[in-house]
């Protein structure tokens, strides 16, 4: 086994952007050097509290400088990071750390109540907890100085104790640094998905490696990233960028913090590029600072794409959009995209070590080109939990002569109705081109012979109120666009669309709700 942890990958290229801003999160600034001494010091803390090696901590915090010190500093002792969502329910908390034998939380102090039932369990040996002002605005410090305090037992440790640990103790912790070790996992839901320290860096390594744009030579156009989750933040540490933390799930705080950080780099799916194409608070902005937009999680889709173009020009950004493909079981996005013009609507080509073939889901057999399966991948970012570093995923797609990935639809979604099959993105897609639509999710519903039908969920545009002509224009203009096979079998109007705890769409939930 080699000797590449995530947090020796880091701490070797930190030598190189000492001076320059690691991370930007609410006004505060810390420098790649400053990281690394902070996340030291968070280790040496953490194994004097007893966190050792092998030992699995569950973090549940909102995205902050300290929660990246978190899972670096965790990393450096050779312990496992159990990441959830900071909006997830007791229960799912609860499941997860039964199913981790997990040992030890790190949370935010406003989660303290919620987890109360759990934390008392005798498993449970140490509640590390992060103060709200730790993560909040200047501002919002004000407002919480008049809350109440609350007492806490002693399994409670506050993460300035916990600082204070660290300063004082000038122990040497020896760095584990095996990249076959378990690195982290990410639990999302009934789902966990197992990461080793060698995933996550085949993944940074070969991504940047695939695109010029985010090579060294060109990192004049990397001066700054808004990002989230720890693949994609690994990586861009690795070529010193500088990270703008977003810490909250709504968009429009999102679309605030490109108004006044001014990124270079956007990754985003591409329902938050066609958002931000029609947000009429960036609609006034000067976007030339905006040099590069990755477009993973769903289809990019042709027209999309030619909006942000328009967009991106009458803003005066020169800003390249490509398209990516990927998923949790694969660590991160696994493909490239940088010629939409010409390849229209492909997800690109695999990176480099990761091949893809597609398997036809019945006969099991290798799709020919132009074929339609399942999605497969192999290579060095495949998860742990998956045989032969091979993962075949729900996703139905085909590959080119060419070799470029084109993504069709997700199994789990796809409608058969009286043995035809539906693409519910091909549907969603047509119906949001309508003048009144603002949203659109369409489901398959039990049907007595057809076995299923198509449900559709709409969500008007601000303002409108829905009348008897709306709904004629929708209907007329459905019949007038879709298949008659997929036309849907019934219209459902509502204020919004329900969300998981990570902004997509739950479509289980959809297929019980009724018109609002």
């Amino acid at each position: 086994m080699k000797n590449n942890s995530i947090y020796s990958i880091i701490k070797n290229n930190a030598d190189d952007y000492s001076d320059k801003t690691a991370f930007i999160n609410n006004l505060n600034k810390i420098k790649y050097d400053s990281f690394i001494k902070k996340i030291d010091e968070y280790a040496l803390s953490f194994y004097n509290i007893g966190i050792n090696k092998g030992d699995v901590v569950t973090l549940i915090l909102p995205n902050s400088i300290d929660t990246f010190v978190c899972i670096y500093a965790l990393n450096k002792i050779g312990a496992i990071c159990n990441i959830m969502h900071h909006l997830s329910s007791e229960e799912e908390i609860n499941n997860s750390i039964n199913e981790t034998s997990s040992h030890y939380i790190i949370t935010y102090e406003d989660k303290l109540k919620s987890i109360e039932n759990i934390t008392s369990k005798e498993c449970i040996y140490n509640v590390i907890y992060l103060s709200i002002n730790d993560i909040v605005s200047p501002f919002d410090k004000i407002k919480n100085i008049f809350k109440k305090s609350i007492i806490l037992p002693s399994k409670y440790i506050s993460f300035y104790r916990l600082r204070i640990i660290g300063k004082h103790n000038k122990k040497n912790v020896k760095v584990c640094d095996k990249e076959d070790n378990l690195a982290i996992i990410i639990s999302n839901h009934s789902k966990k998905i197992y990461l080793t320290n060698k995933n996550i860096n085949s993944y940074a390594i070969n991504y940047s490696y695939n695109n010029d744009i985010l090579t060294q030579k060109n990192r004049y156009l990397c001066d700054s990233s808004i990002i989230n989750s720890i693949p994609l933040i690994h990586r861009t540490l690795i070529y010193g960028q500088t990270i703008i933390v977003n810490g909250s799930d709504d968009i429009n705080k999102f679309i605030d913090n490109i108004i006044k950080y001014r990124p270079n780099i956007l990754e985003i799916s591409s329902n938050t590029l066609e958002y931000l194409c029609s947000n009429k608070k960036i609609n006034k902005e000067d976007l030339s600072y905006l040099k590069l937009i990755i477009c993973g999680s769903s289809l990019l889709r042709n027209n999309v794409y030619q909006k942000a173009k328009l967009f991106l020009k009458n803003h005066y950004s020169n800003s390249k959009v490509v398209a990516s493909f990927g998923m949790l079981e694969s660590t991160s996005n696994i493909t490239i995209n940088d010629n939409l013009d010409d390849k229209i609507e492909s997800a690109g080509l695999p990176i480099k070590g990761t091949s893809i073939k597609i398997i036809n889901p019945d006969t099991k057999k290798e799709c020919k080109p132009n074929e339609e399966g399942l999605i497969c991948i192999s290579g060095p970012t495949i998860c742990r939990n998956d045989y032969n570093n091979l993962i075949c995923s729900d996703d139905i797609g085909y590959l080119d002569e060419d070799g470029y990935l084109y993504y069709k639809s997700s199994m789990k979604r796809i409608i058969v109705s009286n043995g035809n099959k539906i693409y519910p993105e091909d549907i969603e897609n047509i119906v949001k081109k309508h003048e009144y639509v603002k949203d659109a999710s369409i489901v398959g519903v039990p049907h007595p012979y057809k076995k299923e039908v198509v449900k559709l969920y709409i969500v008007l545009k601000d303002k409108l109120i829905l009348n008897s002509e709306i709904k004629k224009s929708i209907k007329e203009y459905c019949e007038k666009n879709i298949s008659k096979y997929a036309l849907p079998y019934a219209y459902a109007y509502r204020k919004e669309l329900p969300k998981t705890n990570v902004g997509k769409i739950a479509y289980e939930e959809l297929v019980n709700l009724k018109e609002e």
